[in-house]
């Protein structure tokens, strides 16, 4: 995963590391300064209909009908 370091002097490095592994500082190439580590949202991007296509909302009523009922108190049996 790529890492993104910035020193006091504004001089920006990228570096690679395993997931997890990344130290907090490393030193500026440009300058010898203490770089620091940015914190950065990832990119993320999601490809096909799995994660909001057909069969992963809600239920239509057809498939609403089929769902087994949620349990009630008439259920229960004795010892249970």
């Amino acid at each position: 995963m790529r890492y993104r370091f910035r020193c006091p002097k504004g001089h920006e490095t990228e570096r690679e590391y395993p997931i997890g592994t990344a130290p907090d500082e490393v030193v500026c190439p440009e300058c010898g300064a203490t770089a620091v580590r940015k914190f950065e949202v990832p990119a993320v991007l999601y490809r096909g209909s799995g994660w909001s296509g057909k069969g992963h909302g809600t239920p239509t009523m057809d498939e609403h009908a089929k769902m087994p009922r949620p349990w009630e108190f008439d259920d229960l049996q004795p010892g249970l």
